[in-house]
């Protein structure tokens, strides 16, 4: 690409993850030289799988559809081996609590949640129970920190259309064994027991 001198230029290219680029910076000619300032940025491509999830935030409502993505896994109360195709976000827990997922569709879709997308073992949460045009509620202990693959998609191959996801978050850390407050080491903690 080239512009009259002094002029902006842009270029924006596709990469795959861990390609290395070679970027080159000359003049038109063998005559021109000088100072130049090249910025660089990247936009990460979110395409709803594991390797590349939509990012999700909490509290969130995620207006997201099935059609056209492939079928990535299937949750513990879904149909095994046909389920439908999926889109993956991927969520921190903000803290120690119960993260809480509301799925509209009117497609039979349901919601699950791993905390490694790829093995099916580090699920810890599905809800699936109802046909299209019920909402599906799942509510799920996290701690703080974690890394969590909320999946959405169909019962059946069949299965596949719009929906929307409501993500909500409360915390919980009563110093219990199921919710037990955190601490840095070293640290000095107060208490009342």
């Amino acid at each position: 690409m080239f512009d009259t001198a002094g002029a902006t230029e842009t270029l924006e290219v596709g990469v795959f993850q861990g390609e290395t680029l070679f970027v080159v910076v000359g003049g038109y000619d063998g005559g021109e030289a000088g100072d130049y300032t090249l910025d660089l940025a990247f936009t990460a491509l979110e395409d709803g799988t594991c390797s590349a999830p939509f990012a999700a935030s909490v509290p969130d409502t995620i207006a997201g559809s099935t059609t056209g993505q492939a079928d990535i896994a299937e949750g513990s109360c879904q149909s095994a081996g046909n389920a439908g195709p999926d889109d993956v976000h991927v969520i921190t827990a903000p803290a120690t609590g119960t993260l809480s997922l509301s799925l509209d569709s009117a497609e039979d879709l349901g919601v699950f949640v791993r905390t490694d997308c790829a093995d099916a073992d580090s699920e810890i949460g599905c809800a699936d129970t109802f046909i299209g045009g019920t909402t599906e509620t799942l509510d799920v202990f996290v701690f703080e920190g974690e890394t969590l693959f909320v999946v959405v998609g169909g019962y059946n191959a069949v299965d596949v259309g719009a929906y929307t996801l409501d993500v909500s978050f409360a915390s919980s850390e009563d110093g219990t064994c199921e919710a037990p407050f955190f601490a840095a080491t070293p640290s000095t903690q107060n208490g009342d027991n």
